[in-house]
């Protein structure tokens, strides 16, 4: 068996490294990324309402990350939130809330979308598949909280609960 020099040609190569590396983009979600193109596109929502989504999940779990309650309250969806904790639900009670959670369960240091369903028996109503970085006494660890985003007259509004504290 000989080995043929010209199939493996250096330009070849590089072009080769080039296509691999694009297929490669086209499946991973970029560095800091929450969602990405497949689950975006799977949920039947108009471009508008994609970007709105993630322009909107990105400032709630910054807003989370940096302990920012008071401007969270503002993406909150409210009722689902207040019948899952069953709590009258203002921006003072809000606030307090997240606080016990955040001295209960840490820190939130990291959230990815694993998957988005439609809820079946909630128009504009969506269940996110979450996994959470916390961290607490300088400890991380990992979680996957309840976590909910609707879509009401073009705007998204979320709501997340964690289940083990």
């Amino acid at each position: 068996m000989s080995f043929n020099r010209s199939k493996f040609a250096p330009g070849r190569l590089s072009s080769l490294f080039v296509i691999l590396v694009l297929l490669i983009g086209c499946f991973l979600p970029a560095q800091g990324q929450m969602l990405n193109r497949k689950q975006l596109s799977q949920l039947g929502l108009s471009a508008a309402e994609q970007k709105e989504l993630t322009k909107r999940l990105k400032l709630f779990v910054e807003y989370e990350k940096e302990g920012a309650y008071d401007k969270q309250f503002e993406l909150l969806a409210q009722d689902h939130l207040a019948s899952l904790v069953r709590l009258d639900m203002n921006k003072q009670s809000y606030v307090k809330f997240k606080q016990e959670t955040e001295a209960a369960t840490g820190k939130l240091l990291d959230l990815k979308v694993k998957s988005i369903e439609r809820m079946p028996d909630r128009a504009g109503g969506f269940t996110f598949t979450v996994d959470v970085e916390r961290k607490k006494e300088g400890r991380s660890y990992s979680d996957t909280p309840i976590f909910a985003g609707f879509l009401v007259n073009g705007a998204w509004y979320f709501s997340m609960v964690n289940v083990s504290f």
